[in-house]
């Protein structure tokens, strides 16, 4: 059990540091991408393009990568529905794999962190477990929130999966709609599209809004 326990913690040092060099790599690389160059590249692959998006997409979610202007490619290349679908999965898809790295590569140090340090922070997170689909919708549902930063913050709490994932997807939905939306009506500009995607986001800020302040914070911490 102990020479098990041993392997399973080279394994994870090895992982962290290879993830450490990617992320270095990337971020010094990252300058010299541009949208159009990513749009080639995706349209190079044909009718794979949508699969090499999402995958690209994933990449960018969990490696901390600002999204926004992606998800405006989305909308551009692949129009208002499949734009809103492909990114919607995608970064679903990404925040599972952001959740799960920091539940396994950091929970244990953590939990060890809150048992000693503050008995407060145990019992708030076990508040916020209690409930979890809201306290993650909640969060996902105000637009222009640290979606990819908050991926790793939820990791290292003690929500269950199946709260995170459902919270991650209906969420973002509405965003998500708007940005593929936005994205779509580009190429053809109207001001009422543009004022009809700001409404849409001024609406998503009045819901989180209310919500957090009247229902949220007293739901989660009562």
């Amino acid at each position: 059990m102990e020479k098990t326990n041993t392997i399973s913690k080279i394994i994870s040092s090895l992982f962290v540091i290879l993830f450490i060099v990617f992320l270095v790599w990337v971020f010094k690389n990252i300058d010299s991408l541009s949208v159009s160059q990513v749009r080639e590249y995706i349209e190079s692959y044909g009718v794979l393009g949508p699969i090499v998006f999402m995958l690209f997409y994933v990449l960018v979610i969990v490696l901390i990568i600002p999204n926004t202007p992606f998800t405006l490619l989305a909308g551009i290349m692949f129009g208002l529905l499949h734009g809103f679908i492909y990114t919607l999965v995608a970064a679903t898809v990404g925040a599972i794999i952001a959740f799960y790295i920091a539940k396994y590569i950091g929970l244990n140090w953590v939990r060890k962190l809150i048992k000693y340090r503050s008995k407060k922070i145990e019992i708030y997170n076990e508040k916020i477990r209690a409930n979890g689909f809201l306290t993650v919708f909640l969060t996902r549902i105000t637009p222009f929130m640290p979606f990819k930063m908050a991926n790793y913050m939820f990791g290292l709490s003690k929500i269950r999966t199946k709260d995170y994932i459902l919270g991650t997807f209906l969420g973002k939905m509405p965003e998500f709609f708007i940005f593929a939306y936005l994205g779509a009506s580009l190429e053809s500009f109207s001001v009422w599209r543009a004022l009809g995607a700001i409404g849409g986001f001024l609406i998503l800020f009045a819901i989180g809004w209310y919500w957090n302040n009247f229902y949220g914070d007293k739901k989660i911490i009562d």
